[in-house]
């Protein structure tokens, strides 16, 4: 369970964490743990992910402009759909 000093997630957020239980099974305790550093990311489960953001949260993502570090961890992932929802 969480402590009272945990950082709650942003409803974005949430919503990330969710979709990497839900469609990759894999769970995310801390929106700030490098996910590829960890062995958590895999190739595969990039494609599966960034299909999860486009179908989710409604954006597009360009092959050529998406940077590794924007899928590192929930708050990068985060401000990369935020910045792609404008």
């Amino acid at each position: 369970m969480s402590s009272n000093r945990d950082i709650s997630p942003t409803e974005t957020g949430q919503k990330i964490i969710d979709i990497f239980a839900e469609h990759l099974a894999i769970d995310v305790d801390d929106p700030k743990v490098d996910l590829i550093e960890e062995g958590l990311l895999d190739s595969l489960a990039v494609v599966d992910l960034l299909m999860q953001l486009e179908l989710n949260f409604g954006i597009t993502v360009e092959m050529e402009t998406l940077d590794l570090d924007d899928l590192r961890t929930v708050q990068s992932i985060e401000e990369f759909v935020s910045r792609n929802q404008k």
